[in-house]
């Protein structure tokens, strides 16, 4: 079992279909609609309970989508059910298995930070390096070490733990009896690195700058003016490419050599 196994019954309720994740995953799709077009094949990495593969599938993409957890496998697979184009298996990207089948993918993507959860990225670029076609593309959501939210809220508050707890790993244990789950949080010159040696960076772009993480989206959420101004501000400058590296989330594309 997984710590994603506990969250899976409840991750639409808690998360998805929440208002902050109604728009974060709004944002998410328009910005991977870019380079969608007919007849690609389009690898998920992390998918949680299926709800872009849902989305993806609808559109008539080839997809396989793939996450560690079972149960969210189970979720991914009842949402998906329908689509004959969407295949749903059994991936850890800390263990990328050497037998997995190399088919070779126009589009890598992998949303709302399941990338942090890999201790060294390295391997899954190796792994994904015979996977993904030339001239294909990955779009990897990834939490930043440096929220800028985070940063200002619980520096203002004397909690200097909180603001700067990116800095270095953190420990999330879902069900207190069950397993913890250790969040890493790579810098965009780190991530980078690791897929250098078969990805050229294109761009990074910052997702969720003007709206806060979801520990502090209450406080927005209650003072409906101010979410309309962070709404505002978050679709003004959601493609200025600088300020990616203090959002809570941002979106690195690369490019196979």
């Amino acid at each position: 079992m997984t710590a994603f196994d506990t969250l899976a019954p409840t991750y639409d309720d808690d998360f998805t279909h929440t208002p902050l994740g109604l728009v974060l995953r709004h944002n998410a799709q328009a910005r991977l609609q870019l380079f969608i077009r007919s007849g690609m094949r389009v690898l998920e990495l992390g998918c949680g309970t299926g709800e872009d593969a849902k989305w993806l599938g609808e559109q008539g993409i080839s997809l396989v989508t793939t996450d560690a957890s079972a149960r969210m496998r189970e979720q991914a697979r009842a949402k998906t059910q329908h689509l004959p184009h969407v295949h749903v298996e059994a991936l850890d990207m800390n263990t990328p298995p050497a037998d997995w089948p190399r088919v070779q993918f126009d589009l890598v993507f992998s949303h709302f930070g399941a990338l942090n959860c890999v201790a060294d990225v390295s391997p899954l670029a190796d792994w994904l390096s015979s996977r993904v076609a030339p001239g294909g593309h990955m779009c990897l959501m990834v939490m930043s070490p440096t929220c800028l939210w985070e940063r200002v809220w619980y520096t203002a508050r004397g909690n200097l733990a909180m603001a700067f707890r990116r800095h270095h790993a953190t420990f999330f244990r879902p069900d207190p009896m069950g397993p913890a789950l250790t969040i890493h949080y790579p810098s965009i010159n780190k991530l980078t690195h690791a897929f250098s040696p078969h990805f050229r960076p294109l761009y990074a772009a910052p997702t969720g700058l003007f709206i806060p993480p979801s520990e502090l989206f209450g406080m927005v959420e209650k003072r409906p003016w101010l979410k309309r101004g962070l709404l505002t501000l978050e679709s003004r400058f959601g493609d200025v490419h600088a300020l990616a590296r203090w959002a809570d989330h941002y979106s690195l594309v690369l490019a196979r050599l």
